[in-house]
């Protein structure tokens, strides 16, 4: 069939797309996903990642220099990343040594601490400094516009109807293909929505999406 696909960490649409004939899968993965009992199959390419610029990195490296057909990407992925970690002894120190005028001149003048392994019990208090981290799903269909993009949308306690808009705005500002919309309620309840064209269609479960996944694959595959 020569179908490749792109898959970020959903083992069970993992394990159901690699049943179809003649495909490939690049399978992108943490190093505490699940995995399949018995192992991958021969024709599917496990590539572990373990943060948010690691994600990007290799997704752009492997859709930029394969062909690949279909991207499933549900993997939840942090909208910040820790930029330093510092003290009170941090900031007077950067005041003392410099002129600071703004907040901004301050947060470049700190040093932080060193957050790479374990961060002492001692101290009392620590300042986060957070920075936003690039929505990858926007980024697909820049890397390769002929890609057929299939993306996640997940909500807390959220009704059909906002679930659907909400969905239908990812659809939009990604040129996603499809969105699978979810919703966790506060009373464990969820409801899975497909949106592709105008109505939305709700699912059972996540085998259901699976199957959905696959059939619509193989159907609109050429």
């Amino acid at each position: 069939m020569g179908l490749t696909l792109f898959i970020s960490d959903t083992v069970q649409i993992c394990n159901e797309l690699s049943k179809i004939e003649g495909v490939e899968i690049y399978y992108l993965n943490t190093k505490t996903s699940m995995k399949p009992k018995n192992g991958f199959l021969f024709n599917v390419y496990p590539i572990e990642v373990n943060d948010t610029q690691s994600v990007h990195d290799k997704m752009k490296e492997i859709i930029q220099t394969n062909k690949i057909d279909y991207v499933i990407h549900a993997m939840a992925i942090s909208d910040y990343k820790v930029e330093k970690v510092f003290t009170c002894e941090n900031i007077d120190t950067a005041l003392n040594q410099s002129v600071i005028t703004n907040s901004e001149d301050l947060l470049n003048h700190l040093e932080g601490i060193d957050n790479s392994s374990k961060i002492s019990s001692n101290l009392d208090t620590m300042f986060i400094q957070l920075t936003k981290t690039p929505k990858i799903v926007d980024l697909i269909k820049e890397w390769d516009s002929n890609i057929r993009l299939i993306s996640f949308k997940l909500l807390t306690d959220a009704s059909e109807e906002r679930l659907t808009k909400i969905s239908k705005k990812q659809k939009s500002r990604t040129k996603s293909d499809v969105v699978i919309g979810n919703t966790i309620n506060n009373d464990g309840s969820y409801k899975i929505l497909w949106v592709e064209k105008k109505k939305a269609k709700e699912l059972k479960n996540k085998k259901e999406v699976a199957k959905r996944i696959s059939k619509y694959i193989q159907k609109t595959y050429k």
